[in-house]
């Protein structure tokens, strides 16, 4: 009767690290076990993560991307992921939303984590609708629109105080162009403005009504 193979020998190392790396020094660190093109799919395989609109603001063509490690078990991925967003601190100052979690579509899917929205009471389902809208809707646009609208989008479930110079600070844009983006963003009714406390906040109910009266009129 033949041995078992050891638990070493039946463990599959065919795990990747890569890393991105943006026009702006900005971060992004990865694992998968898939095949890279597979994973990366010219940058379609991040719609629904975080990183997903910095990919489209710079152009998946424009992004660096390195292989850092590869032929991986799952636990020599998971600590490497860790190692290097640590390494690059690419959670403050880049586009990991955690210190990895053992694979990378785990990553902040927006179809998966608990929403705690400030403005409207909607489901997980609908706010990726409304995602989705936006993104299409302002693609081609001035990027300060989306960079603005998608920076309230993540985090509208820390129910931070968004106040216009932590804005600009993190978007690194002028005050005059934020102002700009603003004013438009409030014209579209995507966002509103909160006079108390001088905080804007997502119109989630106003884009599902623009959604569904795109739909009819189509």
């Amino acid at each position: 009767m033949a041995a078992k193979p050891r638990k070493e020998e039946t463990m599959k190392e065919n795990y990747t690290i890569y890393k991105f790396t943006f026009s702006d020094g900005k971060i992004y660190v990865g694992q998968t076990s898939q095949s890279i093109e597979e994973r990366w799919k010219n940058g379609e395989g991040y719609r629904g993560q975080d990183v997903y609109v910095p990919i489209i603001l710079e152009g998946w063509h424009n992004i660096q991307k390195e292989i850092l490690h590869t032929g991986l078990t799952e636990e020599q991925a998971n600590k490497l992921e860790k190692f290097y967003i640590k390494k690059f601190n690419s959670v403050e100052k880049g586009y990991n939303k955690n210190y990895g979690i053992g694979n990378s579509k785990s990553n902040t899917n927006l179809g998966k984590i608990p929403l705690r929205l400030i403005s409207d009471n909607i489901t997980e389902q609908q706010k990726i609708e409304c995602i989705n809208y936006i993104l299409q809707k302002l693609n081609g646009q001035q990027g300060n629109l989306l960079k603005i609208m998608w920076f309230f989008i993540i985090n509208d479930n820390k129910n931070l105080i968004l106040k216009k110079e932590f804005i600009t600070k993190s978007l690194n844009i002028c005050i005059d162009k934020y102002y700009d983006a603003r004013k438009k963003l409030i014209d579209l009714k995507w966002l509103e403005m909160n006079i108390d406390n001088g905080t804007l906040n997502i119109c989630y109910n106003n884009i599902l009504k623009e959604i569904q009266k795109t739909a009819t009129v189509e």
